[in-house]
């Protein structure tokens, strides 16, 4: 074999090897470029939902805050408006008392600027949403509104009615600051 053949028998061999590293090169670059593409698509799905939950944590905190800053608003006269309610009570007990003829004459100007004064109080516990829980009697109980302090058999009312309505109670906003105290009526017996 002359050596130009011989020259040209290893030059393809050469390109035959060259081409068969440069194949398997370029399918390992191939191979180890999908493994790196799965790896990071893998790692920003996970960022994404990552994100996600936190935007959607970020959101809730919002509201969450935005309910408490507006209930805080709301209901900020609650403690002070538990306070007045004594006052209304006090109020309320004066225009009950009953009096003699004799009394009632020389105490009749007093007791009409009680009832003004009632009046104006209520009034004032009304423009701050303050609004009381009085039941008349024969309504039904309600557990949400009424504290039972006693029972009565009332025949003429059947069993689970208010009887009568010892304090009136009060509620702000619809939130109940407290509870109206009745007599319910039981079954007869």
């Amino acid at each position: 074999m002359p050596k130009s053949a011989a020259r040209g028998a290893r030059r393809k061999r050469t390109d035959a090897a060259e081409s068969t590293a440069e194949a398997a090169a370029t399918e390992a670059l191939d191979s180890t470029a999908d493994d790196e593409l799965a790896v990071l698509t893998a790692a920003l799905e996970e960022a994404n939902e990552r994100f996600m939950r936190a935007s959607a944590e970020t959101e809730n905190i919002r509201r969450r805050a935005e309910r408490q800053v507006e209930e805080a608003h709301k209901y900020a006269l609650e403690k002070f408006a538990k306070e007045l309610l004594t006052v209304q009570d006090s109020l309320d007990q004066a225009m009950q008392i009953e009096l003699d003829d004799e009394s009632a004459a020389a105490v009749a100007p007093m007791r009409e600027g009680i009832s003004l004064i009632a009046r104006q109080f209520g009034d004032t516990l009304e423009r701050f949403s303050i609004q009381p829980v009085a039941p008349e009697p024969g309504d039904p109980f309600d557990p949400e509104l009424h504290q039972a302090v006693s029972t009565l058999a009332a025949p003429d009312m059947s069993a689970g009615c208010v009887v009568q309505v010892i304090q009136k109670g009060f509620c702000l906003q619809q939130r109940l600051l407290r509870p109206a105290m009745v007599i319910v009526s039981s079954e007869a017996g």
